[in-house]
């Protein structure tokens, strides 16, 4: 599955924001290491066409990965061994490799991080991290004692369900704080068990303190920019804690240790950066602007939307934190970026769109419209930024909103859907399928039109092969809904970006029949 949190864009945002990179992004050239049959690569490659990629691994998995990039007509992908690497890169990334490798292997692995760096690129380097992976170490301890050697791998997976279902059937009532971060672990490893099987019968990498990781790093001309991954889910915590005891007197190193203990960390997505450049303890986001991107996706209730002052709206942010707000120009502005999704915003474009959801309620005066109140409302959205509920990058995706009568999934996708469930949308986020939107996903090939794909899945729920919940049975209910549903699958494939843009003297008014 792709890694959100390693996206180019995401990258350099944060370089920037602690003070070590310029905003642009660029053309650049980026590499991963131990990048397997590269699922993280070819969506990027797809997505920067004028970049370059390169992955690094075993000779079976690169050559898994060049055919899957010949297959998808990639040219600025290359998968190489270690010994053929060359050059330097704007970005190197070894995810979830580091923890796996014995203590020399892992020096190797940084002295090759720090070569391939280019002077003010940004290299991430991924692992679990103590005290929070302790926990992980003995759940997964206590699974495995449901396998046995001589089981198949799909007998050791249903092991490990069952034994998991066993625990969690005990698991006591109650609302205690180690009991939520113990349901917390479960529901992990249950999604792992689902998205990702194969890694949780793998061995489970020894956990490293962040000091142990720097150590190391520094040995080789690295040093600490930040993390890629937010250490609590509301982000607040790691606001104040990292600045706060480096102004008391701890490193930098040490500060973010202490954080990892106050959160119960255990993961980092640690970002290093040649030795020798200044960088600020607490990001600061402002560095990006004006030209980088505001975006950001909430959970809304339809029937709870009011932007009139001093009613409070609640939203729901992708990472399950809830944010509430009475001011108008917030929930504007929140409003405005979930629509938006997933195209981003600049400054500007916010403000102007701010303005516009007021004028849309009536709420618009000469209070509302006043720059004191639109720097306000931008203050308020960078604060969610920081706390990591907004996102502010140099990049927005670019993609086709058009639709057309055979609409095409990227090829790039078509190879996802062809080895699993999960797809990469266009903000290069694991998006998972279900069986409905994989069967209409899987018809997207040029050849499908409308008429085509609503006939295939009336036949699949007909033959019982689908499945969907109080579908109506008169034979017009049934036609409109049918519509509605490819229409609206069609659609929302669009908007994660995987579909290609229709073909020139195509028609694409698929928009006016969906509305």
């Amino acid at each position: 599955m792709p890694n959100a949190f390693a996206h180019p864009a995401r990258l350099r945002a944060l370089a920037v924001a602690y003070g070590n990179a310029a905003p642009s992004l660029g053309p650049f050239r980026f590499l991963d290491l131990a990048c397997g049959a590269g699922h993280d690569l070819l969506p990027l490659a797809a997505q920067f066409p004028a970049c370059e990629f390169v992955g690094c691994d075993l000779p079976d998995a690169i050559e898994s990965g060049a055919a899957a990039a010949r297959e998808c007509g990639l040219s600025n992908v290359r998968f190489v061994t270690r010994e053929l690497l060359e050059g330097r890169f704007d970005f190197v990334v070894a995810h979830n490799l580091y923890a796996s490798l014995p203590k020399e292997e892992q020096r190797r692995l940084l002295a090759l991080v720090a070569r391939s760096l280019s002077p003010t690129g940004v290299a991430l380097v991924s692992y679990p991290t103590l005290p929070g992976a302790s926990l992980r170490q003995l759940v997964r301890a206590t699974l495995a004692r449901a396998v046995r050697p001589e089981m198949s791998p799909n007998e050791q997976l249903w092991g490990l369900r069952a034994r998991l279902a066993k625990l969690e059937r005990h698991l006591p009532g109650g609302a205690s704080p180690s009991l939520e971060v113990l349901r917390g672990e479960f529901a992990r490893i249950r999604a792992e068990a689902e998205s990702r099987p194969a890694a949780l019968l793998a061995p489970e990498p020894t956990p490293l303190h962040v000091a142990e990781v720097m150590g190391s790093a520094r040995e080789h001309g690295l040093e600490l920019l930040g993390d890629a991954l937010a250490a609590t889910e509301d982000g607040a915590l790691e606001l104040d804690v990292v600045p706060n005891l480096v102004a008391e007197g701890l490193t930098r190193v040490e500060a973010e240790e202490a954080l990892d203990l106050l959160a119960n960390r255990s993961f980092r997505a640690t970002l290093l950066v040649n030795s020798g450049h200044a960088t600020n303890p607490a990001p600061q986001y402002e560095a990006l602007l004006p030209e980088a991107r505001f975006a950001a996706q909430f959970g809304l209730n339809p029937a709870a939307l009011d932007l009139s002052p001093g009613v409070p709206m609640t939203f729901e942010s992708a990472r399950g934190a809830l944010i509430q707000s009475e001011d108008v120009h917030v929930k504007a502005a929140l409003v405005t970026l979930t629509e938006k999704w997933p195209h981003g915003l600049t400054e500007a474009e916010l403000r102007d769109a701010i303005v516009e959801q007021l004028e849309l309620r009536d709420l618009a005066n000469e209070e509302t419209r006043a720059e004191v109140q639109l720097d306000a409302g931008i203050d308020a959205v960078l604060e969610l930024v920081r706390r990591r509920h907004v996102e502010l990058l140099p990049w927005s995706p670019s993609y086709s909103d058009e639709l057309d009568y055979a609409p095409r999934l990227r090829k790039v996708t078509r190879l996802e859907l062809s080895r699993g469930a999960f797809i990469t949308s266009v903000r290069h986020e694991p998006v998972l399928l279900d069986d409905l939107f994989q069967t209409l996903a899987a018809l997207l090939d040029g050849s499908h039109q409308l008429a085509d794909c609503i006939r295939v899945i009336g036949s699949r729920l007909d033959s019982g092969a689908l499945a969907l919940p109080e579908f109506p049975s008169e034979p017009e209910l049934r036609a409109r809904a049918l519509q509605a549903i490819v229409l609206g699958g069609i659609v929302r494939l669009r908007n994660l970006g995987v579909l290609e843009p229709p073909l020139p003297n195509q028609p694409s008014d698929l928009d006016e029949e969906s509305t």
